[in-house]
């Protein structure tokens, strides 16, 4: 057993350091007066719960209770955010008998509603110490094992898998090839478990698995990036769909995964405007059945960029801006245009190019009062860039 992590959940049961926590936690962090309240306690005790302190209100609004939920910074930052559980949560009927594979420290599950059971699977001791304590805060009948996922028996219930993708330090590995269990065995837990909602990284594609007609995938994020690809199975397939999932909203962007590689892309020789898809929609692999349906164009044959004539229809899957201006690469011309049209705040976007976007901003004189956007990117496999004004979305 991880020490601290027992030593810490001894604590936050104590009604002496609940009550601490309950008043710091509702002002300003000052470090001389909360060590003065601790001095009976040992250095190392001390410096424990200050650090939970200072986590807490991290706590409280990812998960979104008051409860003293068991964790340190590395498990916080490696747990799934609140938004994503519940959206997960909310396709889980009550009176499921729930399976959680590599199940950390049981965010997962803490939104189901009402479940029959929870079993839960993992290899972390310190992980297992704190599902142990956390998920009986919202569930009743729960059991955890120390156990390799692979060996758990058979769910007919609905079954979550999140594989492990902890790195040494506070982030997760996002390379596909990196999880474990690996693709293969995640193939065979889906064979195993009929009803599975597996948590994948964004990188992940369809043609990664062997029998694509056998799930659907939704990518999950916000209106700016991609959080997580969902992986679904049984009675949560829905005829094996790619989807595009923006949260909190819950819109979605749908099609079947034996169409998306079948559309056909035009391309623009002049936009006078510019359409860049969200990131869900872009790891999806779905923008050329958005640019279909939205009646749009693509700058390049390689490029998630995209263009049109006319003013475009308002989505939430797709960020409009406004062509002021195409230029050359050539530092005079853009700067000219830049005082032209009175910038003072300026975006750069890149998409094809090789450049960094902070270094190219510091060759500019900013004078300006307006907002612009600049894309360096491609137009049928020209450089080009183009000088923008970002319209409101919807």
């Amino acid at each position: 057993m991880n020490s601290e992590i027992s030593q810490l959940k001894y604590l936050i049961n104590k009604k002496e350091i609940q009550d601490f926590l309950s008043k710091w936690g509702k002002t300003k962090f000052d470090a001389i007066k909360t060590s003065k309240e601790l001095q009976t306690y040992p250095i190392k005790t001390r410096k424990l719960i200050l650090d939970y302190l200072k986590l807490l209100p991290k706590i409280r609004t990812r998960f979104k209770t008051n409860e003293y939920i068991l964790c340190d910074s590395l498990a916080y930052a490696q747990s799934t955010n609140n938004d994503i559980s519940q959206y997960k949560a909310d396709k889980i009927q009550a009176n499921e008998a729930v399976l959680d594979l590599c199940c950390g420290m049981g965010s997962d599950v803490f939104h189901l509603k009402a479940p029959n059971s929870i079993v839960g699977y993992d290899l972390s001791d310190s992980r297992l110490e704190m599902a142990k304590f956390n998920v009986p805060l919202f569930h009743k009948n729960v059991l955890f094992k120390k156990e390799d996922v692979m060996k758990a028996p058979s769910n007919l219930g609905s079954t979550l898998i999140d594989p492990d993708r902890r790195a040494t330090n506070s982030k997760h590995n996002w390379n596909p090839n990196c999880l474990s269990p690996n693709i293969k065995q995640i193939e065979e837990l889906l064979q195993k478990h009929p009803n599975c909602l597996v948590k994948l990284p964004p990188a992940i594609s369809p043609d990664d698995f062997s029998n694509s007609k056998s799930f659907s995938l939704e990518y999950i994020g916000t209106h700016r990036d991609c959080r997580e690809c969902l992986l679904l199975t049984g009675k949560y397939n829905k005829k094996a769909t790619v989807s595009s999932v923006i949260l909190p909203s819950r819109k979605v962007f749908t099609r079947t995964l034996d169409v998306i590689n079948g559309y056909r892309k035009n391309f623009i020789e002049d936009p006078k405007f510019l359409i860049e898809p969200i990131k869900t929609i872009i790891r999806a692999q779905l923008t050329p059945a958005l640019a279909e349906e939205l009646n749009l164009y693509f700058l390049d044959e390689n490029l998630a960029l995209l263009g049109s004539t006319t003013k475009p229809h308002q989505s939430p899957f797709v960020q409009n801006f406004q062509v002021l201006a195409k230029l050359p690469k050539i530092q005079k011309k853009i700067q000219a245009a830049l005082k032209k049209y009175n910038c003072g705040i300026l975006e750069i976007k890149k998409r094809g190019i090789l450049l960094d976007p902070e270094e190219e901003r510091k060759k500019f004189k900013l004078k300006g009062k307006q907002n612009k956007t600049l894309f360096y990117t491609r137009l049928n496999k020209r450089p080009v860039v183009y000088l923008c004004e970002r319209l409101e979305s919807q």
